[in-house]
């Protein structure tokens, strides 16, 4: 999980690109990725995205792990991640305000209590393309979250 508190964090694009995660999840690494591959050219920018949220998963950081699915072809879809503005590696994040905000909105809003389930509707997730080192593109983190409809 990325929380943009790495040095390059600091020269990215925060106007968000409107995207799918069709066209995302084609993006690829501009080299290969490895645990501590620097930020590369795709993942210094923001994304904004309009999609379902099938479930979600509370992992034992106190993040949230979101399984975005695409609108128009529903058996594709893609992870996203709210981190826990409280952990310790969140201490230089540049969006920490941002990413609290949606943490807290996901939190009060958007999940269904005792369940790894959302209200159900459309969302617009806006966020930080990553590519992790299984070799899969994910939106981390999610820095604005709003349902739709």
């Amino acid at each position: 999980m990325r929380v943009l508190s790495d040095i390059s964090a600091r020269s990215m694009t925060y106007r968000a690109s409107k995207s799918s995660i069709k066209k995302l999840i084609l993006i690829r690494p501009d080299s290969p990725v490895k645990s501590n591959t620097l930020r590369q050219r795709p993942e210094r920018k923001t994304y904004s995205i309009t999609c379902k949220i099938s479930n979600y998963e509370y992992l034992r950081d106190g993040s949230f792990r979101l399984t975005l699915q695409d609108l128009k072809d529903t058996t594709i879809s893609m992870i996203a991640d709210i981190p826990n503005p409280d952990c310790d590696v969140m201490a230089d994040c540049t969006k920490l305000e941002e990413i609290r905000s949606v943490f807290n909105n996901f939190m009060g809003q958007y999940r269904i209590p005792d369940t790894e389930l959302v209200e159900e509707g459309t969302y617009k997730i806006q966020g930080v393309l990553f590519f992790n080192p299984n070799k899969e593109t994910q939106i981390s983190p999610i820095i604005g979250i709003k349902k739709i409809s």
